[in-house]
């Protein structure tokens, strides 16, 4: 998949419909409110009424905001008996969702955000289930680097081109003469400067010997 955003709404697709999970998403940490952002879910409906963030406030202290804090998975064994899971257990049973997973999604030594899993049925994540989750969410923070590093990669092509653009713009507006030459001292590139200071077209003296202008 070339897309970060269908990457990770597929991956939440995919996982819901082979693991029959009630409720898949990935979430990102923003620095400005300390709010965890959802960017892919397979139900919108809980996470427009609920909070979640990722700093010491109560509304971090859940499972993804750990989660986030600790780069440790966490998980919830059953959502009505987990105090730590207070603030979200009315929305949360509302939705038959009794037992959550999250999962820090990171590559080396970069946080890209979370994998949020829950269940319709109470200790749901046992320890294959947990194997599991977290090999995808690694699987995913390997590929979201790749994402980076390609938008690195696409950004530094861009910056080169502007600067060869600038570069040739001066160089062609130049009064003076400009010329490059190679380590015999051939010719390579000449500015119109040239032709005006000493009557050699490009043609008459590209490849040629610099000493024909000295």
């Amino acid at each position: 998949e070339t897309s970060r955003d269908r990457l990770l709404q597929q991956t939440c697709e995919i996982l819901q419909q082979i693991l029959h999970y009630r409720l898949v998403w990935i979430g990102v940490p923003e620095e400005a409110e300390r709010r965890v952002r959802p960017v892919a879910a397979t139900d919108t409906t809980y996470l427009e009424s609920v909070v979640i963030t990722w700093d010491q406030r109560l509304t971090g202290q859940g499972p993804v905001g750990r989660a986030l804090r600790t780069r440790q998975p966490q998980t919830v064994r059953s959502t009505r008996d987990d105090q730590q899971f207070a603030l979200w257990r009315e929305a949360a049973l509302a939705k038959e969702y009794e037992s959550c997973a999250a999962l820090p999604i990171q590559h080396q030594d970069t946080l890209y955000g979370a994998l949020v899993v829950y269940a319709s049925v109470p200790n749901a994540f046992d320890a294959d289930a947990m194997r599991l989750l977290e090999e995808l969410a690694d699987d995913i923070g390997y590929a979201l680097h790749g994402f980076d590093a390609r938008d690195e990669s696409v950004l530094a092509t861009m910056h080169l081109r502007e600067s060869e653009t600038r570069y040739r713009t001066l160089v062609e507006s130049a009064a003076d003469a400009i010329v490059t030459i190679d380590e015999r001292g051939c010719v390579q590139t000449v500015n119109p400067a040239v032709e005006r200071m000493f009557g050699f077209t490009p043609a008459e003296i590209l490849g040629h010997s610099v000493s024909l202008l000295i």
